[in-house]
């Protein structure tokens, strides 16, 4: 069982796990997996149980180098020595200055998932996080109160309520207008 059966209802194993070499450096194992229709890849790294999802027309990055995990703030990305330098297989495959995974799966590489993004954008698409107690981003107690805070027009700005309820209405209308996916659940598919 793959861990990509618990995040696409739609996944399917279509061949075995394959080992190939390439100029005697043994490379990571594939298969050919489909989501939702689509054929796809999926690489197994140096721990065996983690692997990466990528299109097919990227086997050649695949076979070329070894591929690892690198774990950056409990997310795990794909990278490999290449030339003295950690290269992650997201920018080799796009050549994004700044790559966003669009279902904040980091191990999901699939060019449907990777948008050229920036800092701003990329932090509007951050999961819950896990000390948050109002149950939106952006919303956090304020002495006997609640607070938003916001960026907008490159300044913050923030609202403070007594209503929660409230407050949270008012953050998801600037979400809408903001383009905000803050602490929303993702649509895998």
């Amino acid at each position: 069982m793959s861990y990509w059966n618990e995040i696409f209802s739609t996944f399917r194993v279509l061949s075995k796990w394959e080992h190939s070499s390439n100029n005697s450096k043994i490379c990571n194992q594939t298969r050919l997996v489909s989501v939702k229709g689509g054929t796809y890849l999926e690489v197994k790294t140096q721990i065996e149980e983690i692997t990466f999802l990528c299109d097919t027309k990227n086997y050649k990055h695949v076979r070329k180098h070894v591929w690892n995990v690198h774990k950056i703030e409990g997310k795990y990305y794909v990278g490999a020595r290449i030339n003295g330098k950690n290269v992650y297989f997201h920018r080799m495959i796009t050549n994004f200055k700044m790559v966003g995974h669009i279902n904040r799966e980091s191990m999901d590489n699939r060019n449907c998932n990777l948008q050229e993004t920036n800092h701003r954008k990329n932090n509007l698409n951050r999961k819950l996080q896990r000390n948050n107690t109002s149950g939106l981003n952006g919303i956090s107690q304020f002495g006997n109160k609640w607070r938003f805070q916001w960026h907008e027009c490159g300044r913050r700005k923030s609202r403070i309520s007594r209503d929660l309820g409230e407050l949270k209405e008012f953050k998801k209308q600037k979400d809408l207008q903001l383009g905000n996916k803050n602490g929303y659940d993702v649509n895998y598919e």
